[in-house]
């Protein structure tokens, strides 16, 4: 039997080569042609199978003429430029086939996650062989992606204590100044800085952040705590920065979701949304009751405990309230045994034309069956909360 120090040796050389295999051939040595099979899945679904194709043939062609634009640079920096440049002739395709720029980066911001997250999750188990705790496992995989990619001079890093957790401050990212030397911030912003985000809270732990150099920021601020240590604040900045509409469920789950227009300005909608334990009983008809038990309604660790009817029983839920941005983004995630299948949700505000678009959305696992006792609770939802609120759908 290896000595623990050196079996520590041996699991961080093995997971360095391993992170190396599974991500280099399978996800960023062809960063091209990953993220053309998953925005091809992605697209697939939104926008039918012959639409999705027309995308990504324009997406082929635009995509040379991009990636003349990359700088000479490592190797590392060089596959995650090539999977940006891709994401940008994406991004002209789409807007080329006419949908709308918020919808759109939702889709690639999808995509962008869908291509990176095999890797990332292979890396993380490979941590677990090491180390038992989530942030434990987040700050390992952190540090050998820092080492294999992120490597100066195209990052510049510099660590930051956090209590209870860890963080470093970017002031060079290659890919930011990449994006906006083709005026395309705004993108990077909302689909690759996102990525940060969505590994971060797949992988069970929080990243907080306030700035990005994409967003115009002196740096980039990583702040990663454990969703049960992170404070208590009324805004919960979770990297998005007024990114995409559609945030995209924790892997290994499927989004039930249900929108609607309504004639009336964010801030009116999310006044409403605000007091949802006042309206609960309006929402749907099943629901019986709710009322916050822990912490202020609507901030970030407050708990909202509701009963109501699910499948026909009376059921006990409650909510925990894990980012809240207003008046545009709440997400909350369910807690006891109902995680099993809806681990969690949110709700997104967006403005449009001078109207607003409300969108709920759930995350289900084992999604054929829970479809069946769930897809007709929460369809009438976006409606019905217009309706109560006194607001008119457009």
């Amino acid at each position: 039997m290896p000595s623990q120090h050196g079996r520590g040796a041996l699991v961080t050389a093995w997971g360095q080569r391993d992170a190396c295999c599974v991500s280099r051939g399978a996800v960023i040595r062809k960063p091209r042609r990953r993220m053309r099979w998953a925005a091809g899945r992605v697209f697939s679904k939104e926008l039918g199978r012959q639409s999705a194709g027309r995308v990504l043939a324009q997406a082929d062609a635009a995509y040379p003429l991009v990636a003349e634009r990359i700088p000479k640079t490592r190797a590392g920096a060089r596959d995650l430029l090539r999977t940006g440049a891709y994401a940008i002739a994406l991004s002209r395709a789409l807007f080329g086939y006419g949908v709308e720029p918020a919808k759109a980066n939702g889709l690639i911001a999808d995509a962008v996650f869908a291509s990176i997250i095999p890797a990332r999750t292979a890396l993380y188990r490979i941590g677990g062989l090491r180390y038992r705790s989530q942030m434990d496992r987040a700050k390992w995989g952190s540090e050998v992606v820092r080492r294999l990619y992120y490597t100066p001079p195209d990052w510049v890093m510099n660590d930051v204590e956090v209590d209870d957790g860890f963080g470093f401050d970017v002031t060079r990212c290659v890919v930011a100044e990449f994006f906006h030397s083709l005026g395309m911030s705004d993108l990077c912003n909302q689909v690759i800085c996102d990525q940060d985000v969505r590994t971060a809270t797949h992988h069970g732990v929080v990243l907080e952040r306030t700035q990005t150099l994409a967003a115009g920021g002196s740096h980039c601020d990583f702040r990663y705590r454990s969703m049960t240590d992170r404070p208590r604040t009324q805004e919960s900045v979770r990297g998005r920065m007024g990114a995409g509409e559609r945030s995209g469920a924790r892997w290994g789950t499927t989004p039930l979701e249900d929108s609607i227009e309504v004639d009336a300005a964010p801030e009116t909608v999310w006044a409403w949304l605000s007091t949802m334990a006042d309206h609960y009983t309006e929402w749907h008809p099943d629901h019986i009751s709710a009322g916050w038990i822990r912490g202020e309604p609507n901030h970030v660790g407050s708990r909202l405990e509701a009963i109501e009817y699910l499948a026909g029983h009376r059921e006990k839920l409650v909510f925990e309230m894990t980012g809240v941005t207003p008046p545009r983004r709440m997400e909350y995630r369910i807690l006891g045994p109902h995680s099993i299948l809806l681990p969690a949700g949110r709700f997104v505000v967006s403005e449009l034309d001078h109207r607003s678009v409300f969108q709920a959305e759930i995350d289900v696992r084992f999604a054929r069956l829970a479809a069946i006792a769930f897809r007709r609770r929460i369809r009438p939802s976006a409606s019905t909360c217009t309706k109560k609120a006194g607001l008119s759908s457009a």
